[in-house]
């Protein structure tokens, strides 16, 4: 499971402040990397 709570703020979304920190990846990506 990949944990991504360091990036959201109290209502489970990414607060603008983050937005640099993040990437789009592609469904395929994501599920390589969800089921490591």
């Amino acid at each position: 499971q990949i944990n991504n709570i360091m990036l959201q703020c109290s209502h489970q979304r990414v607060p603008l402040s983050k937005l640099g920190v993040m990437k789009r990846i592609s469904d395929r990506a994501w599920e390589k990397l969800f089921l490591k």
